[in-house]
């Protein structure tokens, strides 16, 4: 199958309050490990000493600026968040978001896919933006709003996320830019060859110890 194919009518949904991906063939949960999942084998998330209030902050504005770039992609649809602070809109959730779109305004594409959720057999994952350029080159971008960068644990995500596609598709043997927007520091950057071969041997090692 080719991508534009799976995007037309997509066989896996995720369901974003459960976390729980579903087979819209079978109807039913598919009960496998996520990306997500994975990576923390390496990379736990220690939420310990972040308070309460900036944590739900932080999940709040990173859901919104994802939505609204998504919709931009899918729809070219602006959109807007409801959240509010003292009667007034949250001008961070905005900004970020107008960053990033700033820079997908100035990208040319033959092929763009946004939140497209993938099953291989083995681990379920969502990537936030796939496109081919004029070129014929495919970028796989992931949309970061925090302001922790941790870039091989960013690389080894990207990583996951073209085994889903290269096991799913026949258009998609190789992706040739991986890259991360960084909206809350504002910086772009793309993985170069060795840290990418450092993952790729990273991955094969996870696969292999916890699945």
């Amino acid at each position: 199958m080719k991508i534009k194919e799976y995007y037309i009518n997509p066989t896996i949904i995720l369901n974003e309050e459960t976390h729980e991906y579903l087979n819209t063939v079978t109807n039913s949960i598919i009960d496998l490990k996520s990306v997500t999942n994975l990576v923390q084998n390496i990379y736990p998330f220690d939420a310990s000493n972040i308070p309460p209030a900036a944590l739900e902050f932080g999940i709040e504005k990173g859901i919104c600026v994802h939505n609204r770039l998504s919709d931009y992609i899918i729809n070219n649809n602006i959109g807007y968040c409801d959240h509010s602070a003292n009667g007034y809109p949250i001008r961070t959730h905005s900004s970020e978001f107008n960053w990033i779109k700033r820079h997908l305004d100035k990208i040319d594409t033959l092929e763009v896919y946004s939140e497209v959720s993938l099953s291989n057999g083995k681990y379920n994952g969502t990537f936030d933006l796939l496109y081919k350029d004029l070129d014929d080159k495919w970028h796989l971008v992931d949309f970061k709003t925090t302001s922790r960068l941790n870039e091989d644990k960013e690389c080894l995500q990207l990583k996951f996320y073209e085994q889903l596609l290269q096991d799913n598709f026949e258009d998609i043997q190789k992706i040739d830019y991986f890259e991360i927007y960084n909206s809350k520091n504002e910086i772009h950057y793309k993985f170069k060859e060795s840290r990418l071969n450092s993952s790729e041997i990273l991955k094969e090692e996870i696969l292999t110890k916890y699945l």
